[in-house]
């Protein structure tokens, strides 16, 4: 299968992700780093429903997100390299375990202190739209496309970044717009629902 990669970032992080490949330890395996990208996603997206208590919270989310972009995008690059690769059950494990990372990076921003409205909800169903489309469109066309015109999977963390960083250092406030309560959070969760569409 061909694969496409026409985001920002594809040729930076490819050098990124071959230099690494190549460095890691004989027992780090394909299938720990899926485990890692796993709970960090489930780590990660959780700590979204604390950080009205403790805002460093969101800066342990980046963390999370930068150790499951480590492993989300090493582990078949490592099962290829080592002749370890399982097409099938990788494609599959891959994609059902982003859905997982996306339902708690993004489905828990809903649910947490972050925002009014239910638009971040809007954002992951949009998403979710997206990434079965680019899994049909795979089927049919026997092309894998990393990317969405420009914006691909790290595009998406890097946001979610300096989104977090953004709120940690100036804060999420509170306003009014069309007689309707919104946080910063709401109005980009909306942005981002409208670039989905």
């Amino acid at each position: 299968m061909k694969r496409l990669n026409l985001a920002v970032t594809a040729q930076i992080e490819s050098n990124t992700l071959d230099y690494l490949v190549e460095r890691l330890p004989v027992w780090v395996s394909p299938d720990l780093l899926t485990l890692t990208a796993l709970l960090s996603s489930i780590v990660g997206g959780s700590l979204y429903l604390f950080v009205d208590k403790n805002p460093y919270f969101l800066l342990a989310i980046n963390v999370c997100l930068f150790v499951h972009w480590f492993g989300d995008s090493l582990d078949g690059r490592l099962a290829r390299l080592r002749k370890e690769s399982r097409p099938n059950y990788g494609y599959y494990i891959d994609h059902i375990f982003d859905s997982v990372a996306a339902a708690f990076f993004i489905g828990v921003i809903t649910i947490s202190s972050l925002t009014i409205t239910a638009v971040w909800g809007w954002v992951l169903s949009l998403m979710f739209l997206s990434m079965i489309h680019v899994f049909l469109k795979t089927k049919v066309n026997r092309v894998f496309e990393f990317s969405i015109q420009q914006l691909g999977p790290t595009e998406a963390r890097v946001g979610l970044v300096v989104l977090n960083f953004l709120i940690f250092f100036f804060g999420n406030p509170e306003f009014i717009l069309f007689e309707i309560s919104l946080k910063l959070m709401d109005v980009v969760g909306g942005a981002l629902a409208i670039g989905f569409l």
